[in-house]
């Protein structure tokens, strides 16, 4: 197996499905692996849970359908997920004051639809163990971290619906007190 084959798996990469189509990255974590500019495992996990803009049941064997395709089913010509837009378009700079403050090598900071229970509960659940939260807490933070608009770091839901100098000073002080 190649070096970045191990990278990807340390990162969580297991099948196609965890590769976003779009950029074929899951995150920019594993862009960074893959180009050698950061190793595999970075210090700290920040989630930034918001909706996609896709239709996220029946994404198995038989594909997703895009903001395009479920338009053209519908023929309404609306945008079927306008109603979720000004929230990505909010975690969006969310993500781009992140990302702005904290390097690849000390924060992985990865987006993930709320709907992605599969990848979001187990994910969340190992941080806040490996944190070292107790069970109780732990269920806890896995309810709070499938809230759309929610922040988490490291296993713990930080702020929901926050604006970028809310979300980056939650990091921030959550990392500093450890």
């Amino acid at each position: 197996m190649t070096v970045a084959a191990n990278a990807l798996l340390a990162a969580g990469v297991r099948h196609a499905a965890d590769v976003d189509p779009r950029s074929g990255t899951a995150d920019s974590r594993i862009r960074g692996i893959l180009a050698g500019e950061v190793s595999a495992m970075a210090r700290h996990r920040v989630l930034l849970v918001r909706e996609w803009d896709q239709q996220m049941g029946g994404s198995g064997c038989c594909g997703r359908l895009s903001a395009d395709a479920v338009g053209a089913l519908h023929d309404t010509g609306d945008d079927p997920y306008a109603h979720a837009r000004p929230e990505m378009e909010r975690m969006g700079a969310v993500y781009r004051a992140l990302r702005e403050r904290f390097g690849p090598e000390e924060v992985e900071l990865t987006v993930v639809d709320p709907r992605n229970t599969a990848w979001v509960l187990p994910a969340v659940w190992r941080d806040a163990r490996r944190r070292g939260l107790s069970l109780r807490e732990s269920v806890r933070q896995l309810n709070a971290a499938t809230a759309a608009c929610t922040v988490v770091c490291d296993g713990v839901a930080l702020v929901s619906d926050p604006d970028p100098a809310t979300a980056v000073a939650a990091v921030a002080a959550d990392l500093a007190a450890r």
